[in-house]
């Protein structure tokens, strides 16, 4: 590794891991610790500490247990020095969330919309986030980023938005929806953002995020960091064979994981919403009965096969989630009869976010950047 000798560059490393040391370590810790943890001497520590105060970066938050001598004081971020805005789009559904730089959610909202490819529907988009920003307290000057997730995949070497099945979009070019909105957006894959957030809660070096809502998507994340593939399209899940030259796909193949476990297929088969289902056949529905059955089996080969794929923890997430619970066990049965090597399946669990969670990883991305770069 090579010997890092410019002076600038030296202090701006040391006040990177001064900051997330005092985020990492929860407004717990002292001038002391950080000078010992990080093998720098007080008066380094103390320098930045006070660049920082002087910032509103930080702040005390409490004192330490007495040893004897002045109680040390504790150090925290101070989460109200910034924000950052997620914004979740669908076919017909416009989310917005706001989340300090706790990753604490300060704010939402949503905004029924029927999606368009058009300049006018993303120019409503951004007048909808400036009436979002008004209702955040605080200066304006606070907003760190936002981040736009779309259902689709977004390849952010080409800038294009390649393929969104749902919103029936082809190659679209990022600049022709970020020249609409006021303020500079950075636009991710949905499934990969609702999994940063589930990767976030969860704290896992490795873990694969299966979404199931109107699409079924995922995400991969491998040593801490999200896995995109050679073209950005790790995480298609969805379109994982689990029946051949079965039901057609929106992708325009036979089989998918999609065709089988997305909404949208219990919203065809039974014209009903997804609250109105599960309550009907909580009630003894032969016919959703057999048809959920039927549903878990091809689900558990989706996962089944991930498992044998990746050989990680699977989270299991989207709006089918805050339904599955009771119908775990079975499952988990359904798993490991498609598992050759697994005898439990611990490895399978239900995602911590709620709905809002493609808006607060979106968000959390900002978040991310932003403490790497303090």
């Amino acid at each position: 590794m090579p010997v890092i000798t410019n002076t600038a560059e030296i202090r701006r490393q040391n006040r990177s891991r001064i900051y997330k040391f005092i985020y990492e370590t929860g407004g717990k810790t002292c001038k002391k610790e950080i000078a010992d943890s990080l093998f720098l001497s007080l008066p380094t520590v103390s320098q930045n500490l006070q660049e920082m105060f002087d910032e509103g970066l930080i702040c005390y938050s409490g004192t330490k247990a007495s040893t004897g001598g002045r109680k040390a004081r504790t150090i925290s971020i101070n989460e109200s020095a910034g924000y950052a805005v997620g914004i979740s789009i669908t076919d017909d559904e416009v989310s917005f969330t706001a989340v300090d730089l706790k990753a604490q959610e300060i704010a939402n909202t949503a905004v029924q919309m029927r999606f368009s490819d058009s300049n006018a529907y993303f120019c409503n988009v951004n007048n909808c986030l400036v009436s979002f920003l008004k209702t955040i307290p605080g200066d304006a000057d606070k907003l760190i980023g936002v981040a736009i997730t779309l259902p689709g995949i977004v390849n952010p070497q080409t800038q294009m938005l390649e393929f969104a099945p749902t919103l029936g979009i082809r190659n679209k070019e990022i600049s022709g929806i970020s020249e609409c909105f006021s303020y500079p957006v950075q636009i991710f894959n949905d499934a990969d953002a609702r999994g940063y957030a589930e990767f976030w809660k969860h704290n896992q070096e490795n873990m694969a995020y299966l979404s199931i809502s109107r699409g079924v998507g995922g995400a991969i994340f491998c040593a801490g960091k999200c896995y995109y593939g050679d073209h950005f399209r790790s995480g298609e899940f969805g379109h994982i064979c689990v029946h051949n030259n079965g039901r057609m796909c929106d992708c325009g193949k036979k089989g998918c994981l999609e065709a089988y476990c997305s909404t949208q297929r219990i919203s065809d088969d039974f014209h009903m919403e997804l609250k109105e289902f599960f309550r009907c056949m909580s009630e003894g529905n032969q016919k959703m009965i057999l048809f959920w059955s039927d549903y878990l089996e091809h689900l558990a080969i989706g996962i089944a096969t991930i498992r044998n794929v990746l050989d990680c923890q699977i989270v299991l997430g989207g709006s089918v989630s805050d339904y599955m619970s009771p119908y775990m066990a079975e499952l988990r049965e359904k798993v490991l009869q498609h598992s050759p090597f697994d005898e439990d399946t611990d490895f399978l669990k239900l995602g911590n976010c709620n709905a809002s969670s493609a808006c607060y990883g979106a968000a959390l991305y900002n978040i991310t950047e932003y403490i790497e770069g303090v």
